[in-house]
């Protein structure tokens, strides 16, 4: 399944990845927020040229920042089968006492700003640190 071919652009394919076409809704749908992850990307200068501050994974959750003077970025990487939570006590030498997360692309609160971090199984997020 690894090497398996990429659907469409091959004569015979019934299925086009390149174009969105006849794919599974899960497929289009993690297409659909790659496509608008890559897009960001390119006005997230902290991401490019950013510092890099990582951490040591703890439980099947992987923590690392992408920050400069004017924008932090949180990736969390959770491989666990659960939910992990995380204490954000833990990273303050990058939040610096800031608790407000955001989804990079929603804008929308993963958090209550008093409260632990939850992040769910097999969860891959890209966050604003406000």
């Amino acid at each position: 399944n690894i090497r398996s071919d990429f659907p469409g652009g091959w004569s015979g394919d019934s299925r086009n990845g390149f174009a969105g076409l006849e794919i599974e809704a899960e497929s289009l749908a993690f297409q659909q927020e790659m496509r608008a992850l890559l897009q960001w990307r390119k006005t997230a200068h902290a991401i490019h040229d950013g510092q890099l501050m990582h951490y040591v994974p703890e439980a099947g959750s992987y923590v690392y920042f992408r920050y400069d003077e004017s924008q932090t970025f949180m990736v969390i990487l959770n491989q666990s089968e659960q939910a992990e939570t995380l204490d954000l006590e833990r990273f303050d030498e990058v939040l610096k006492g800031r608790r407000v997360l955001r989804h990079v692309l929603s804008g929308s609160p993963v958090n209550d700003a008093e409260a632990p971090l939850t992040v769910p199984a097999h969860a891959a997020w890209v966050l604003e640190v406000e």
